[in-house]
């Protein structure tokens, strides 16, 4: 959004206008899942103003951001664009994760809603299991070891109920070795999956026989998509993100990048345990 503006939140508008006419709506409503500097509301909202401006007038879009700095930056960016941007353009300071944030953000009655995602599925947190002796434990990160100061990992038996979830919504190991129309069947969580572990393990022979015993499962991702299906049921869901993370050099499927900048080049770490704050 940021290197491609306008084109980019103009092509993101173009489709929201031509899906909403296809859809019959009246209203265009828009929530954008961690907004950054606020560049995409601004350059939907002047497309829209610009090409559709009866639309304009009934047009909302508000940005859920966990930071509430971001929050604030946002709002001068969209005003600084156009003043009557203000009194269509909202922010909420809260977790997407959250079903709280959106029950209190969109009223069924209000009518479709499109919520935005872009470049937001590899920022969002996961968590680390690992399976021994053929049971999947959960991973936690322990700071009372001088000998490692930026944390070890220590491997506990499997409780917590959204990495439960994650696990359960689908065979992570089947979907992907499935073929015809058993893999067809899969479903959206499948196809998600497929999406957010293909990319970062490199190409599909590249991945180690063992790969499969660590997983970096997307339980933030998949949160959203829970409280979204409870809280806004009437809904289209639009995810823009990278389709592969090169040279991941971490274990395991799903494995993050993790990159640090030393005199102006980037550097691919071999571990995620860097040093809190690194950028």
């Amino acid at each position: 959004a940021e290197i491609f503006q306008p084109y980019y939140g103009q092509a993101v508008a173009r489709y929201l206008v031509q899906d909403l006419l296809e859809r019959g709506e009246q209203e265009l409503r828009v929530c954008e899942i961690g907004g950054g500097n606020g560049t995409l509301a601004a350059n939907v909202l002047d497309y829209v103003r610009s090409r559709h401006p009866d639309l304009y007038e009934r047009t909302k879009y508000t940005v859920v951001d966990v930071s509430k700095a971001l929050c604030e930056r946002q709002e001068l960016l969209v005003a600084g664009h156009d003043e009557l941007h203000s009194s269509r353009f909202t922010t909420v300071a809260g977790d997407a994760a959250d079903g709280g944030v959106w029950r209190g953000l969109v009223r069924e009655r209000e009518g479709h809603v499109y919520v935005l995602g872009t470049e937001i599925l590899d920022n969002l947190p996961h968590d680390r299991v690992e399976k021994v002796g053929g049971e999947w434990m959960e991973t936690w990160i322990r700071y009372d070891d001088d000998d490692s100061p930026n944390g070890r990992e220590e491997l506990r038996p499997l409780r917590d109920r959204s990495i439960g979830r994650c696990l359960e919504a689908f065979d992570w190991v089947g979907a992907r070795e499935g073929a015809g129309s058993e893999a067809e069947d899969a479903g959206f969580l499948s196809s998600l999956e497929n999406f957010l572990l293909s990319g970062s393990a490199g190409p599909e022979g590249s991945r180690g026989e063992d790969d499969d015993e660590v997983v970096f499962l997307p339980t933030a991702a998949v949160s959203i998509l829970e409280s979204l299906s409870i809280e806004i049921p009437d809904h289209t869901l639009v995810l823009i993100d990278f389709d592969s993370l090169p040279d991941v050099q971490l274990r395991g499927r799903n494995a993050p990048l993790v990159s640090n900048t030393e005199m102006a080049e980037a550097r691919d770490a071999s571990t995620y345990l860097v040093p809190v704050g690194s950028q």
